[in-house]
């Protein structure tokens, strides 16, 4: 179903509130390029890519979408994006463990975590 303007807006809103979070919390990062791919991550989660939370741990799913990153600076966005999406957590501070290293979401995104 697709979501109104006013809700595309807020998770863009949530989105960029998480990605500074992350980012001071850990204080590294870099907020440009992350706060630059928000309104895209925003539409691929929302209007573009067939996802669904529920299949995240079911990689035989053919008809699912696979988003590739190749923006590694751009890791928070991403990962604030698919816990906006209801990926992983309920709450941001479930995603902030890539604040700490070791940790599933720590630095750059890998390719086996994610839809």
């Amino acid at each position: 179903m697709k979501k109104s303007i006013e809700e595309l807006k807020q998770f863009a809103k949530q989105v960029r509130k998480d990605i500074l979070t992350m980012i001071y919390t850990a204080k590294s990062g870099h907020p440009g390029g992350n706060l630059s791919a928000v309104e895209i991550l925003t539409v691929l989660y929302n209007e573009i890519m067939t996802i669904c939370p529920k299949w995240q741990k079911d990689t035989n799913f053919e008809k699912r979408d696979r988003f590739v990153l190749s923006k590694g600076h751009c890791s928070p966005g991403l990962y604030a994006a698919l816990n906006e999406a209801g990926f992983r957590g309920d709450t941001v501070s479930d995603i902030f463990s890539g604040c700490i290293q070791h940790t599933l979401y720590f630095g750059r995104s890998r390719r086996w975590y994610y839809s």
